[in-house]
């Protein structure tokens, strides 16, 4: 989600596979933005050979983005999957602890652009106590829980970390 630059390209060609050039070509994406100043759609005129190009941002949610290519009576679409990048910040909590009392610890892992982190492996230590299980996977809203218990009234240092594991 929310990379830039991506390039977007296509062929206009007639029915025997032959490029069509100099032919104006409307690109529509149904989410994310094209940098030109055009929003979600652009016209291009196609080369001599018939190929078109664009810039193309994508949009900063997970999810699926059809592409449609229309010149004239003619039109051709694709598709592509926006997924989440690699985990950028990782939140807790509770984050205080009564000695000798299990309790639930449960957070969130997010990438660059806040998304959740679906399927990700998180990994936890404490300098004391104990942890079960000292690793999980998020679910599709970037969510894990942990069990905690802390063995004295102390300063303890927790560590958590995640890793993504694209399917």
């Amino acid at each position: 989600p929310g990379q830039t630059g991506i390039t977007v390209s296509g062929t206009l060609e007639d029915a025997n596979g032959n490029g069509i050039g100099n032919t104006s070509v409307t690109l529509v994406a149904t989410a994310g933005s094209f940098p030109s100043g055009t929003g979600n759609q652009i016209t291009l005129t196609t080369s001599n050979a018939g190929s078109f190009s664009a810039q193309y941002d994508a949009p900063t949610t997970d999810g699926t983005v059809t592409f449609t290519a229309t010149s004239g009576s003619v039109s051709g679409q694709t598709t592509l999957s926006v997924t989440s990048g690699a985990p950028s910040s990782i939140t807790l909590s509770p984050l205080s602890f009564t000695a000798g009392s299990p309790t639930t610890i449960s957070g969130y892992v997010r990438d660059a652009n806040g998304n959740p982190v679906d399927n990700a492996s998180v990994s936890f230590v404490a300098s004391s106590g104990t942890v079960s299980p000292t690793s999980t996977t998020t679910d599709p809203t970037g969510k894990f829980t942990t069990g905690y218990t802390p063995s004295a009234v102390s300063s303890n240092v927790w560590r958590c970390s995640a890793a993504y594991l694209r399917r």
